[in-house]
């Protein structure tokens, strides 16, 4: 499965949301797995590919060591599989609400094997090129005015 698009969708008052109809169906078996994306929004991925995509990317790993440990936790403590409820819809819990900073209006957009889930505000400032990755800080971060950077004139 590919996914492509995106689509303008809500959040509800309880932080539930519907699989637009273009994906639903790859959602369809088993719970998808949620988790925080590295650019200020969130990823969800189809339970059998988030599977795949964790045991390749840690079935080496030496869990006795420490900074491993800390890797593995960083990956996993707010991500959840995500039931749905009586309706279709998908309730997401306030960590993940808070890190990608939704609110009613959010867009899902489908990025190959995964669907990230992004507030319409910070999909929009992704597009202007407001939110670039920071080498230095290893993430995204929003690009800050070069106008509230300057000092204020002195007045007279």
């Amino acid at each position: 499965m590919i996914f492509v698009g995106n689509y303008h969708h809500q959040l509800d008052e309880k932080g539930r949301f519907r699989i637009p109809v273009k994906f639903k169906k790859d959602f369809a078996e088993d719970s998808p797995l949620i988790t925080r994306g590295t650019n200020l929004c969130l990823c969800m991925y189809p339970h059998d590919v988030a599977e795949k995509l964790f045991f390749k990317k840690y079935e080496d790993k030496d869990f006795d060591s420490e900074d491993e440990n800390h890797d593995v936790r960083k990956t996993t403590f707010c991500a959840q599989w995500a039931d749905k409820d009586g309706q279709g819809r998908i309730g997401l819990t306030p960590d993940l609400i808070e890190y990608a900073e939704l609110t009613k209006n959010i867009v899902s957009v489908g990025v190959y094997n995964r669907v990230e889930i992004w507030s319409e505000e910070n999909w929009q400032a992704y597009l202007d090129g407001k939110i670039v990755w920071d080498e230095k800080e290893k993430k995204y971060v929003r690009k800050s005015n070069p106008e509230e950077d300057k000092p204020a004139e002195p007045q007279e």
